[in-house]
């Protein structure tokens, strides 16, 4: 099942959307492999084509499309203004936690800002690795200087370590923020969300988080091949560790077959409705989150 579909991909450029299903390619069965599987069958050189059977939910009779392959940049974060019951609200999706995040991060919050937004949902859904530092980063923008970010822990008490958020002149820590996550949602998506949560800076809405609680570190090994090390654990500024249970939202609502089918994103559609409650009522967050 194809899980998100970005603009400048050649699977858009085919018309292909998020929720198809991958049925065949060049005839051949994607029936039971893995995902990296289907991956490898679909990967070519540039400007080859490939041959994809699908179905989609809202009329479930297999399609065939041909794809023109194509160099994928994949933008880490992208933004977009909801003009939701006369509020205006910044929505920023965050794909995946790469060195330029933070950057790309703090311009779409400008942008946002500068355009009026009044509140912020922040979209983590299937955001599942990334670097540790670059969630400090983002939580850098939303939280008071030098506050406890996440905390790791070896198995020398000695080298445990805690991360603190960075001081920036573009920090806003007023601006109302609902956040996003499902259980393909890992790693330092789970740092960032853990923090908003342990602090009461976020309403998170979705399903439970995957739950990957480890640090883990590259070697560059002699014949150029790379081995990733586990080196510690990490801790939300309260001293939870996930250990693979993931984080339980504040809110929980799921998606079911019949959103694909009619492509409703059921989550964010909740998550416009709370945040109009939030900001219409004056309740604050943890009156929203008890009722």
């Amino acid at each position: 099942i194809i899980r998100k579909i970005f603009d400048t991909s050649p699977a858009k450029k085919a018309g292909l959307q998020d929720g198809d299903i991958i049925l065949k390619v060049w005839e051949e069965s994607m029936l039971w492999l893995k995902a990296d599987e289907a991956v490898k069958k679909i990967r070519w050189p540039k400007w080859s084509k490939v041959n994809i059977l699908y179905s989609r939910w809202e009329s479930g009779l297999p399609k065939t499309v041909e794809v023109m392959r194509d160099t994928i940049v994949i933008p880490s974060t992208q933004e977009k203004t909801f003009t939701w019951k006369f509020l205006d609200i910044g929505y920023i999706d965050v794909a995946f936690f790469g060195e330029r995040t933070p950057i790309e991060f703090q311009k779409s919050l400008e942008k946002l800002t500068a355009s009026w937004a009044k509140a912020l949902i922040l979209d983590f859904r299937n955001n599942g690795w990334g670097y540790l530092d670059s969630a400090v980063d983002i939580l850098s923008y939303l939280l008071p200087d030098n506050t406890i970010a996440v905390t790791t822990k070896e198995n020398d008490p000695k080298k445990t370590l805690s991360l603190s958020t960075k001081s920036n002149k573009f920090t806003n820590t007023d601006i109302p923020v609902i956040m996003l996550i499902n259980n393909l949602s890992a790693s330092s998506t789970e740092i960032v969300a853990w923090a908003l949560k342990d602090y009461k800076r976020a309403i998170i809405i979705g399903e439970q988080s995957y739950g990957k609680w480890s640090v883990q570190q590259p070697f560059v090994l002699n014949d150029g091949s790379i081995i990733k090390l586990t080196i510690a654990k990490w801790y939300t500024p309260k001293d939870v560790n996930i250990d693979h249970s993931g984080i339980t939202p504040d809110i929980f609502i799921p998606l079911f077959d019949r959103d694909f089918t009619n492509r409703y994103d059921r989550q964010l559609e909740n998550a416009k409705e709370i945040m109009n409650t939030l900001l219409s009522t004056n309740a604050g967050i943890e009156k929203i989150i008890e009722d």
